[in-house]
C-alpha cells in the first residue's frame, strides 16, 4: 500500500488511476485498488469510489457494498482510519473470477487524494490463502 501512496503522491490521482486500471504491477487476477475518500470523524461514512479495477465504471460513483452479514465495507474503513492510518477490514465480496460472494480480507491505508484523505485498500480472497481451497 505504501506503493500505490507514493504512486499517486509522485504522478498525481489521473496518472495513478489510470496505472491502478490497467497496469499490470498493480492489477492481478483476483487483486487490484480501490480507493475511496474518508469522511471526516464527525462525519457519516462516504460510499464514493474514485478507483475500482475490476469495473473501471463505478468510478465516480456511490455504491453500497454492504455483505451478506451485515458487513459494510465504507463503514469499517472508516472505523479503522478513524482509529490508526492502516488496518485490516474483513467482509463478503463477489469474486469477479467465480461471480460468488466469497470471505475477503483488505489491507486498507490512508493516503491523499486530491489534497483529501482517501483510503486505499487491497485485499485477498480466503480461498487464495495458502493451505485453504474452495469447496465446489
Amino acid at each position: 500500500m505504501e506503493c500505490a501512496a507514493e504512486c499517486v503522491a509522485d504522478y498525481g490521482p489521473e496518472e495513478a488511476r489510470r496505472a491502478f486500471d490497467e497496469d499490470e504491477r498493480w492489477r492481478h487476477g483476483p487483486y487490484y485498488l480501490l480507493v475511496a475518500p474518508v469522511a471526516q470523524p464527525h462525519q457519516e461514512a462516504l460510499s464514493h469510489i474514485v478507483v475500482f479495477s475490476p469495473d473501471p465504471s463505478w468510478e465516480g460513483t456511490s455504491r453500497v457494498l454492504v455483505d451478506d452479514y451485515g458487513t459494510d465495507y465504507f463503514s469499517e474503513s472508516h472505523r479503522v482510519m478513524a482509529l490508526v492510518d492502516s488496518g485490516w477490514i474483513h467482509y463478503a465480496f463477489a469474486n469477479f473470477q467465480t461471480a460468488r460472494s466469497e470471505p475477503k480480507s483488505s489491507y486498507v491505508m490512508e493516503i491523499r487524494w486530491e489534497g483529501q484523505r482517501a483510503a486505499a485498500g487491497a485485499g485477498i480472497y480466503e480461498r487464495d490463502l495458502r493451505g485453504t481451497c474452495f469447496a465446489g
